[in-house]
């Protein structure tokens, strides 16, 4: 079975925020590495911080230093690294979504 990559993942998770409401903005952050690569803005003020990753990869420990430091603020982040990934978190926002109506 291939593995999928980065790329790919990243696509699929822009095209299943935005199928939800969604808006999912690539991250750049000049004088800061290890940002996030992706903010996801749901519907009814849901955030969330997306670190993607190829399938099976792990973050940097720069990344996750940052990853520690916006989870101190009381972010969410997630690290996803399969389409899988990105239908669980589909399904668990629209979930939220949905029952906050």
């Amino acid at each position: 079975m291939e593995l999928e990559s980065e790329k790919d993942i990243e696509r699929y998770l822009v095209d299943q925020v935005e199928a939800l409401g969604g808006l999912c903005y690539k991250i750049t952050s000049p004088g800061r590495k290890n940002v996030p690569d992706r903010v996801c803005l749901f519907p009814r003020g849901v955030t969330i911080w997306i670190e993607i990753k190829s399938e099976k990869e792990k973050p940097t420990e720069g990344q996750i230093r940052e990853h520690t430091r916006l989870r101190d603020r009381r972010h969410t982040i997630l690290v996803i690294d399969t389409k899988d990934k990105v239908n669980i978190l589909i399904k668990e926002v629209g979930y939220e979504l949905f029952e906050r109506i």
